[in-house]
């Protein structure tokens, strides 16, 4: 099963008393133990064709026997070598019963079968329809002969090949319980023995097979007209419904909403550029938003003022804001700690006035100009104004405690309403 055994055999030392290791694996000891058994190793077969045949050095197969350990048949290959003088042995052992669940499971065809012989037509694996060690097995010391498995086609397919001229390898043909098969013998040599493999197979198997080959071309050949059509719409699918959410952005970016930023990706490059090209722009677009109005860009659109030169009359509400003592706290600062702080400072104002309906119209350094009432009419910009003001003072007020426990300069800031 899952375990290994190590026995170690000193007849001239401690006669018939053997030490015994059960391994798990190969760092772990499960038990040792003595165990007294009658056996010299040196009298056992594997061990006197490996010593007779020492100077081939080759693999040395014995005739089939009952194990001594396990009483179960089988055969083993041995083989010796020398170093400094003494001879070493180490032999394998393979039952036969794991020979026949090689051949069982071996699938020929739907009726095919195989087993394995000796050069005298003798078993050492079962055919595919025979359970491992039911009939197999040695009688004395006698292998069983292919005839007791009861398979007509293997008794006639090995009464053929002992008829051919030793030696022969070629498929060959024979009728048995009205059908007609097809048998085959192909030899390996291990070690100092030959073996055999025997195949037969009934010809209604290889018609069998035709006729599943052209069911298989009806079958594939629909498949694929089926196929052709999934990937005719797969692909158009591909490419329209990117193509389809391009547009649907590209519309959405011509009204200046800017809010939606849907991913877009595609299988093909072409569409990939142009899905990442729009989300530059729309990025860029984005970036430009946080100082311009886009509300403001969209009403300019909307009246066609955009591309014409001139202006009109209107009344108007007209913000300049002022920080005290900058010009101190920029020289106090490094530049890149100044920048990040008026930053904040700007992203904190800029959204307030535009939620307050203002047009910023410029900066000038760290001073903002801003409008209300153009360029779309607003009857209550005074109004607007004012509270867009209170609401910018009231922002910075917390924002200038925030800084302060930062370790930043407040940024007291005055309005200039007019």
């Amino acid at each position: 099963e899952d375990t290994w055994y190590n026995r170690i055999t000193r007849v001239k030392r401690w006669g018939k008393q053997t030490l015994w290791y059960q391994w798990k694996d190969s760092h772990t000891l499960i038990d040792k133990y003595w165990k007294e058994v009658d056996n010299d190793p040196r009298r056992r077969p594997w061990f006197q064709n490996a010593i007779e045949n020492k100077d081939a050095g080759e693999v040395n197969w014995t005739e089939p026997y009952n194990f001594l350990t396990t009483k179960d048949p089988g055969i083993t290959a041995s083989v010796s070598w020398q170093v400094n003088g003494t001879t070493h042995v180490i032999a394998f052992d393979v039952l036969l019963i794991d020979i026949s669940r090689f051949t069982t499971a071996q699938y020929i065809s739907k009726s095919g079968k195989s087993i394995v012989l000796t050069e005298e037509g003798l078993m050492l694996g079962l055919p595919r329809d025979e359970t491992p060690g039911s009939t197999i097995g040695l009688k004395g010391s006698v292998l069983s002969p292919v005839v007791a498995v009861g398979s007509p086609p293997l008794v006639k397919a090995v009464q053929n090949w002992k008829k051919m001229t030793k030696g022969t390898q070629v498929p060959f043909q024979f009728k048995t319980d009205r059908k007609n098969w097809w048998g085959e013998f192909r030899s390996f040599l291990l070690g100092n023995r030959t073996f055999w493999i025997e195949v037969v197979v009934p010809a209604s198997d290889f018609l069998g097979g035709v006729k599943r080959q052209r069911n298989f071309i009806i079958f594939i050949t629909f498949g694929a007209l089926v196929l052709t059509i999934v990937i005719a719409i797969f692909l158009a699918q591909s490419y329209s419904l990117p193509l389809e959410k391009l547009a649907e952005q590209s519309n959405r970016i011509r009204n200046l909403d800017l809010r939606s930023n849907q991913q877009i990706n595609s299988r093909f490059v072409e569409v990939n550029q142009l899905a990442n090209a729009q989300k530059r722009m729309l990025f860029a677009l984005q970036s430009f938003a946080r100082y311009v109005p886009v509300e403001v860009v969209r009403e300019l659109l909307r009246q066609g003022e955009v591309a014409r030169i001139g202006g009109r009359t209107e009344s108007l509400t007209v913000v300049f804001t002022d920080i005290r003592g900058f010009t101190t706290i920029a020289e106090r600062m490094p530049p890149e700690e100044l920048t990040e702080h008026m930053a904040e400072y700007f992203d904190g104002v800029l959204e307030i006035l535009h939620k307050g309906k203002a047009t910023v119209d410029k900066f000038m350094g760290d001073a903002i100009c801003a409008f209300w009432g153009a360029p779309k009419h607003d009857p209550n910009h005074i109004e607007n104004a004012v509270n867009a003001v209170l609401d910018c003072r009231e922002k910075l007020e917390t924002s200038n405690l925030d800084w302060e426990k930062r370790g930043l300069p407040p940024l007291p800031t005055c309005f200039g309403l007019d």
